[in-house]
């Protein structure tokens, strides 16, 4: 297909930019929850106190073939130095780890 080269190109290019733009951060857990409605109550929370974007949110929901529910976890995108604290609904400066 006519120009199928470039757009794969320019998807690359800017697929390169966002993984620069996110290089040193790192995902932190906000909890496990039992049903789907609880995250997004945490969400709302955690939005209230610091806003974030949705592209920084996971829900990640890992496969069971039991009977038993699945359990959903909750993590959080943030920059370098920063870090969930207590309850995982704030967001607070990560204490410095000094090198051994």
């Amino acid at each position: 297909m006519p120009g199928q080269r470039k757009r794969k190109r320019k998807q690359d290019e800017e697929r390169g930019r966002r993984v620069d733009a996110y290089a040193g951060w790192r995902w932190h857990s906000a909890d496990w929850f039992p049903d789907r409605a609880s995250p997004v109550e945490r969400v709302r929370l955690l939005d209230a106190h610091h806003p974030l974007d949705e592209g920084r949110l996971r829900i990640d929901t890992p496969c069971t073939r039991t009977d038993a529910p699945a359990h959903s976890h909750l993590r959080v995108l943030l920059p370098p130095g920063l870090a969930l604290g207590a309850g995982g609904t704030t967001v607070v400066a990560a204490p410095v780890q000094e090198g051994p």
